[in-house]
This record gives C-alpha cells, sequence and structure tokens, in this order.
C-alpha cells in the first residue's frame, strides 16, 4: 500500500478514536479494542520514524520536519494501550484523550521555558526572518494552546471517570474537534489584526 494513502487512513483511524471504541466496545473486549488500536498507534510510529530518517538526508533538505511532539504523543499512548490490553480495561482505554492533551501540554510548556516555542518553530517554516514582534506573537499563542490542552485534559479526565461512554464519545470525538477548530479560527483573525496594526507601525 503506497506510504501516503496508509498515513492518510491511519490518521483518520487516530481522529475517529472515540468513535470506534464506543462501537468497537459494544461487540468486543477491551482487550481487543486496545490491542487494534495499539497496532495503529505502532504503525503511526513507524512512519513517524521513517518521516525522520527521510529529513536527515541531504537530498531531503526542504522537506517538513515532522512535529516535534508526535514522537512524545505516540509513546504515551502506546504505553497506555498496551496496559489497557494487558489488563482489558475500557477506562484506560479512555485515558487516550487525555494522554494525548497532557504530552501536547508538557511540549508547549516546555518550549516555552527553553524557547522557541512551538508556534515560533511552527511560523518559522514559513517565515525563517520572523521579527521580534512575531517571536512575542507566537510566544502569546504557544501559552493560549497550553491552556487549552490543559483544559482539555481535564474536562477530558472528567468524561473517563464520571460520565457515560456515550458522553464521553461525544465529547472527545466531537466537541474537542469543534473547540480545537474554533482556536484556530480565533486564532486567526487575531494574527490578521496584529499584521494589520504591524504593518500601519512600519508605513508611518
Amino acid at each position: 500500500m503506497n506510504t501516503k494513502l496508509l498515513s492518510v487512513i491511519i490518521t483518520i483511524i487516530s481522529i475517529a478514536y472515540p468513535v470506534i471504541v464506543f462501537f468497537g466496545l459494544q461487540h468486543f473486549s477491551p482487550s481487543i479494542i486496545a490491542s487494534v488500536l495499539l497496532m495503529v498507534i505502532l504503525a503511526r510510529l513507524m512512519l513517524h520514524s521513517n518521516s525522520s530518517r527521510a529529513n536527515k538526508k541531504p537530498d531531503n533538505s526542504s522537506s517538513k520536519k515532522p512535529a516535534p511532539w508526535v514522537k512524545a504523543s505516540l509513546l504515551m499512548a502506546a504505553i497506555l494501550l498496551l496496559c489497557s490490553a494487558l489488563f482489558n480495561s475500557t477506562a484506560l482505554i479512555q485515558f487516550y484523550p487525555v494522554v494525548v492533551n497532557l504530552t501536547l501540554l508538557s511540549v508547549f510548556v516546555m518550549s516555552l521555558i527553553r524557547p522557541p516555542s512551538v508556534i515560533e518553530t511552527l511560523a518559522r517554516m514559513t517565515d525563517p526572518e520572523l521579527p521580534l514582534t512575531g517571536v512575542v506573537y507566537t510566544r502569546k499563542v504557544t501559552m493560549a494552546w497550553a491552556a487549552f490542552f490543559a483544559i482539555n485534559a481535564l474536562i477530558a479526565a472528567y468524561t473517563a471517570v464520571f460520565m457515560s461512554l456515550q458522553s464521553w464519545t461525544i465529547y472527545n470525538g466531537f466537541i474537542a474537534y469543534v473547540l480545537i477548530g474554533l482556536m484556530f479560527s480565533i486564532e486567526y483573525l487575531i494574527r490578521q489584526q496584529v499584521k494589520a496594526k504591524n504593518a500601519a507601525k512600519q508605513n508611518h
């Protein structure tokens, strides 16, 4: 199978994780569901490792470097799903979104402690000569995303512990993605305003 097609399929499965868990647990044991999802995570890890090695080659210097938090997130998810499979635990399977959010939170916070921030790193992929105003702005955006991941992790944990599987699925498989979309949209609008403001200052 084509590597890009396989990557797309795996990504879709990962995004649909809560829905797959909800319907899967209606027919199979937690161990089976966890084992299948673990294979998906391991496949993603393999693709990520191959991509990282390819980008180290001189002839691929222009390729995009894989996001630095992906490997850490996948490793933590793999450990969680392995434990889920071994202990036949539905609760551990439901903590996957918590692990992903906490991993992202850790990476974003560490990038604030040891710059450049995650958002600055991403911004420099398209604008290597990012001005100081851009560095300050991307740092604030990184802080905003860190706060988002912290809050989202708490809500995901609450749904896993205190709410039904259906409610957990609705939040983590739909509402959380809507909130991420809102974050991107709001940040985009603010970014345009900041750019316009900076452009006006330069013209004066």
